[in-house]
């Protein structure tokens, strides 16, 4: 599937989060702006600094106004296990079967158990990426943070601060 970029809608998905409540993007557009940070398996002290980013930076993100989903491609047992000392303030979506991945058009790799080890070895994972959208849906800013650790909350923050302000961003990534 093609890459969603910077100007595309969303797909309307519904994603069902770890502890099995369904979030139905369909119904969130049009009453609120929708921040998705998709993240790699979340082992990873990358991936858990990428969340928690997002948390501790979120009392600056307007609950009334925005809706932030993290997005991981591990079975639900296992994001549990991981996150469990994380008192996360939005969801976090069970992906493992790449729906929302391959819905964004977003390169993912679908490994079996025994060959993981393999892929981390090598240093291979799944990117991590954010999308910012206006009410509508629409992507207003996305951010490929796969290449380094720079911090997406930062990134996303910025860009809803510009957007206040009406000045017109442009997609990094």
């Amino acid at each position: 599937m093609k890459a969603i970029d910077t100007g595309d809608i969303i797909p309307g998905l519904l994603l069902t989060d770890i502890n099995g409540q369904v979030h139905d993007i369909s119904k969130i557009r049009g009453k609120k702006q929708i921040v998705l940070i998709f993240y790699p398996p979340d082992g990873s002290n990358g991936c858990k600094n990428s969340v928690c980013q997002f948390h501790d930076m979120s009392d600056y993100f307007d609950r009334e106004k925005f809706e932030i989903f993290g997005i991981c491609g591990l079975p639900q047992e296992k994001i549990k296990d991981s996150m469990r000392f994380q008192d996360l303030n939005f969801p976090i979506i069970c992906d493992n079967d790449f729906t929302a991945r391959k819905s964004f058009g977003i390169p993912f790799l679908s490994i079996g158990k025994y060959n993981r080890l393999f892929i981390y070895a090598f240093g291979l994972q799944q990117g991590r990426l954010t999308f910012v959208t206006n009410r509508d849906g629409r992507i207003i800013y996305k951010t490929n943070s796969s290449d380094g650790l720079k911090c997406q909350a930062d990134e996303a923050l910025k860009i809803l601060f510009l957007l206040g302000k009406n000045i017109q961003v442009n997609s990094a990534g």
